[in-house]
């Protein structure tokens, strides 16, 4: 048996709810970064004409908590702009199904009256 279509809406919505809450968590902005570089200086001194070196190098990035709240609040906002769409959907779709029933009616009504 195939699960209802609120059950299949609910489990949709609740799904983008966890991305939004996946995508505003401060974990997803810790960034470690590793480099390495060749440099290599001709230099116009005699006694050291040219110069080379590799160099490695390592960061590492922490966001600081400072705008915790509004960061929680656009995720909230996020949330219920999704909640939002999923009803203006479903609702239109409602709409589009009751038109044509209407249609399908006038449709049959008009073709019994031509009949007679």
């Amino acid at each position: 048996m195939l699960p209802s279509n609120s059950s299949i809406s609910d489990s949709i919505l609740k799904l983008q709810y966890e991305n939004v809450d996946l995508n505003n968590k401060v974990i997803t902005d810790i960034n470690l970064k590793t480099q390495i570089r060749y440099n290599y200086y001709d230099l116009i001194s005699q006694s050291n004409p040219n110069r080379s070196f590799l160099s490695a190098g390592l960061s590492f990035s922490i966001p600081l908590p400072l705008g915790m709240r509004q960061s929680k609040d656009v995720a909230e906002t996020q949330k219920q702009l999704l909640k939002f769409d999923q009803q203006n959907t479903t609702t239109q779709k409602e709409l589009e199904v009751l038109n044509s029933i209407y249609e399908f009616k006038y449709k049959l009504a008009v073709h019994t009256l031509g009949k007679t």
